[in-house]
């Protein structure tokens, strides 16, 4: 990192928590009552995967495999595995908390996708979060691979470094060191497929996304170009995608390496 270059969204805005609500401190380090504003629960998908799932696995068989009354079998697009496919997402083995979360705010609108409105409008909270539960513990073989002809160099360079010179960090300094995410709140990247991350990056990049409760990857995704969000997509879709969670255990391996998790370009066709 160049001398003095710090992530902007980190100079422009501190978040504590203060009796409920959340102050922002500028960057200065000042603060007031004027600056007092009430933002999302940041650890909220943490929360969610607190609570234990209501229904179990046979409980939520059902949903997933044959839908309930109007909304549609999860595994109609998502696959039987979980494995997702074009600019339907892997779900196998994200955090439950980071599902549950994204299935509650497609539920509430604050993020927008028509099939996934109609899916969960008809969903108790008791279903989202058995789904959440469901698709963590599933262990399903990766089925991306590169779909831009993108820049793979380029690609890992913003995932494993970033570039300070346009100020996006590493991708990997938020979702782990081997792109299998980090907590509950940060999801794995590894394994995804690169239609859907480049989509994702995109909405982040034109507003089109934005339940993010500090607004973190507008500010990632806003730093790139669409030739970065296209070979940095196609670079995480050769990696190894996160495995299931054990109970106790870390969610991101800490001396995972990347680069011997990546496939190569021969076996990319």
């Amino acid at each position: 990192m160049k001398s003095g270059r710090v992530f902007p969204l980190l100079l422009s805005a501190l978040l504590i928590t203060v009796g409920g609500g959340y102050w922002l401190l500028s960057s200065a380090g000042t603060s007031s009552a004027d600056t007092r504003t009430t933002l999302p629960d940041p650890k909220i998908a943490q929360r969610y995967a607190e609570k234990p799932n209501p229904l179990g696995d046979e409980g939520v068989a059902d949903l997933v495999g044959s839908g309930s009354n109007d909304e549609w079998a999860c595994s109609s697009c998502h696959g039987e595995g979980g494995e997702g496919s074009l600019n339907v997402p892997r779900l196998a083995g994200l955090p439950a908390g980071y599902l549950i979360k994204q299935l509650n705010d497609y539920q509430s609108g604050a993020r927008y996708n028509d099939n996934m409105q109609f899916v969960v409008k008809g969903l108790s909270s008791d279903e989202l979060i058995a789904l959440g539960h469901y698709y963590a513990g599933l262990e399903t073989p990766p089925s991306a691979k590169p779909a831009f002809n993108g820049d793979l160099d380029r690609g890992r360079q913003l995932a494993l470094e970033g570039d300070w010179s346009i100020d996006a960090p590493a991708c990997f300094s938020c979702h782990g060191s081997s792109g299998w995410g980090v907590g509950e709140i940060f999801p794995g990247l590894a394994g995804q497929h690169p239609v859907y991350t480049f989509t994702q990056l995109n909405d982040w990049h034109n507003g089109d996304r934005s339940n993010s409760p500090i607004g973190l990857m507008k500010s990632v995704a806003g730093q790139l170009s669409r030739q970065d969000m296209q070979s940095v997509s196609d670079y995480l879709a050769g990696l190894v995608p996160p495995q299931p969670r054990t109970e106790g255990n870390a969610a991101n391996p800490v001396d995972g390496s990347a680069d011997q998790a990546h496939q190569s370009g021969d076996n990319d066709e």
